[in-house]
């Protein structure tokens, strides 16, 4: 594919010729006159009325952008742990297992050419704008050692009429399939239930025509400010002459009054209504989309209502109710092909959320401090909150003052207080 740009002949320099561009590919010369080809040629983006469809409009839409780029950049930043429960009852411990292969391949490189941080956001991408996202994992003598995200459109997704189990049917480049196993197949399904992009798409091209048409009402210095009449009959060459007459009295005088000729009259344009709220559509839009996404709008940098308070607490509302859906969602994605069958019941997952919420660590660090030590948690219980080892001594609770040692279940009447 080339770009060729040549200059009409025709027409002298002084004139300030137009430059046409072409496109040449595939064999083809396309001229690329309407903006619209430039898209359309170059990006694939499918236009209707020069406003993108399909993924494309949730990709160039500010409000779905933002939210997208929030909940696959904070996946992307929580690690992800894999952990085994030893021991039973108050002997009960967690250990991490750090030469599972789950810890190996999301930790560092699941595959020669990416990161594990670069994969987690491709593939949380994928699902916000398609509701699903597959990675197909490669074992080697049984043992997964990297997996390969693949296009939606490359995996059919069977299911056993008797058992549901499903089936992974995906097509070569070559040509032909082959089916796998959902041993073989890393599949992160939407936790709303399809994909975001597509249930906001409605408001998605809402917004984008509410800013295509604000784009083309501020066009040149926006409308008309007024509109300059006579009567009689105006040729293309006497009605540039009035023009001129009127812009030059305009430019000599700012500010002043203009004198009208014979039969000339002046109408001044106001904002209707429907103009002047430009501005609250479009805010009432972005507000609508980021619904979908259970995105706030102050974290998508609509600040008009936010303050200190409300900030901290929609924060947490983030991490509990659009974050914490998108982590389970990759818990399950992650443990039915990695974890054996006969570790189901002792093996599990759990992703580190301290890099998202490490600038409210303090208050957390807070809430342990009085909890730990005393009638609530265990020492232990709050180290293990931070994923640290446990320490000896560190499994009893200590009473209230006053309290009689049964009440916290230290029966031996050893409180250590």
């Amino acid at each position: 594919m080339a770009l060729w740009t040549r200059k009409r002949e025709s027409q002298p320099e002084s004139a300030q010729a137009e430059a046409r561009h072409f496109l040449i590919a595939n064999g083809q010369v396309r001229s690329l006159a309407d903006p619209e080809d430039w898209l359309r040629e170059l990006f694939g983006v499918a236009l209707i009325d020069g406003i993108p469809t399909g993924d494309h409009a949730a990709k160039w839409y500010s409000a779905s952008a933002a939210a997208i780029r929030l909940i696959a950049t904070s996946v992307a930043e929580c690690p992800v742990h894999a952990f085994r429960n030893v021991g039973d009852g108050k002997d009960r411990n967690k250990e991490r297992l750090r030469d599972h292969p789950i810890e190996t391949l999301f930790n560092g490189y699941p595959n020669p050419w990416q990161l594990a941080p670069g994969f987690l956001r491709k593939m949380t991408e994928t699902c916000l704008l398609e509701g699903n996202a597959f990675a197909r994992i490669v074992r080697v003598r049984g043992v997964p050692r990297e997996i390969h995200q693949i296009a939606n459109g490359a995996v059919k997704v069977e299911v056993d009429e008797w058992t549901s189990e499903p089936r992974y049917v995906v097509s070569k480049k070559g040509g032909g399939s082959e089916t796998l196993s959902y041993r073989d197949i890393l599949r992160l399904e939407s936790p709303t239930g399809d994909a975001p992009a597509k249930q906001a798409a409605k408001a998605i091209h809402l917004g984008l025509t509410i800013e295509k048409a604000t784009s083309e009402l501020f066009r040149n210095g926006g409308q008309p400010v007024g509109i300059l009449s006579v009567k009689g009959k105006l040729t293309a060459k006497s009605s540039q002459d009035v023009l001129e007459a009127w812009k030059l009295q305009r430019t000599e005088n700012p500010g002043g009054a203009s004198v009208l000729g014979e039969d000339a009259k002046w109408t001044p344009i106001t904002f209707s209504s429907v103009d002047a709220q430009t501005l609250e559509l479009r805010k009432n839009q972005v507000i609508d989309v980021l619904r979908f996404f259970g995105i706030s709008p102050t974290l998508a940098g609509e600040l008009a209502d936010a303050s200190l308070n409300n900030s901290e607490s929609l924060g947490k509302q983030y991490l509990a109710f659009t974050l914490g859906p998108w982590l389970s969602a990759w818990v399950d994605a992650i443990s039915v092909p990695l974890i054996d069958p006969e570790d189901r019941t002792s093996v599990y997952v759990e992703f580190e959320t301290a890099a998202v919420t490490s600038g409210d660590f303090k208050s957390v660090s807070e809430g342990l401090k009085n909890l730990a030590g005393g009638p609530v948690l265990t020492p232990n219980d709050a180290r293990a909150r931070l994923n640290l080892p446990r320490i000896d001594g560190g499994d009893k609770l200590y009473p209230v003052a006053g309290a009689s040692p049964k009440a916290t279940g230290n029966n031996n009447g050893d409180s250590n207080a």
